[in-house]
């Protein structure tokens, strides 16, 4: 491979790890072919990219992102042995983790192993965390369960109205009697 085209390839998966907000770095070593396109195929199936690539590469465009990005050094040290890299799709941040932990336990393998992550700008290091990455709710989950929870008195409240009687006067003297105890 020339300089030009690595450039080009180092290019290419920046652009790759710009566009996403979670990416995750495996290391599928000691897998056979077969393992490795059985996993592959698993990703495919989930909507998400597995793409080998060497250290060199990825170090090159994790550098080549801009600073707006957040700060992505933490992971550079993990880039030994054989690398590979995993781009969930937009607020799934668990599925990848999920997607692993699965296909671990049918397969019966300690692979691929979790190196670090790249989660909403923060880095997950280790492959003891892989376990709560896979139970991590998603930005649109959360931010459904907190409307959920405000929205439950208002309901509450309407229930209360469209409830029995339908008298006004009876649901406020409710009101403040439970308000005055």
């Amino acid at each position: 491979m020339t300089r030009d085209e690595k450039r080009g390839v180092a290019k290419a998966l920046a652009e790759k790890i710009a566009q996403t907000d979670c990416f995750y770095i495996l290391n599928a070593e000691g897998m056979n072919a077969e393992q490795v396109a059985e996993f592959r195929a698993r990703c495919f199936a989930e909507g998400l990219v597995y793409q080998v690539a060497k250290n060199t590469l990825i170090e090159k465009a994790l550098q080549n992102l801009d600073a707006q990005y957040g700060d992505t050094k933490p992971l550079v040290p993990l880039l030994k042995g054989v690398s590979s890299m995993l781009f969930a799709l937009p607020e799934a941040y668990s599925t990848p983790a999920a997607l692993i932990e699965r296909f671990r336990k049918e397969k019966k393998l300690q692979k691929p192993l979790f190196k670090g992550a790249w989660v909403d700008r923060e880095c997950i290091i280790g492959n003891d965390n892989l376990s709560a990455l896979s139970r991590m709710k998603s930005k649109p989950q959360v931010l459904g369960e907190l409307l959920d929870t405000l929205q439950s008195p208002l309901r509450n409240l309407a229930g209360a109205l469209a409830s029995g009687s339908h008298n006004l006067g009876a649901v406020m003297r409710a009101l403040e009697t439970t308000r005055e105890s």
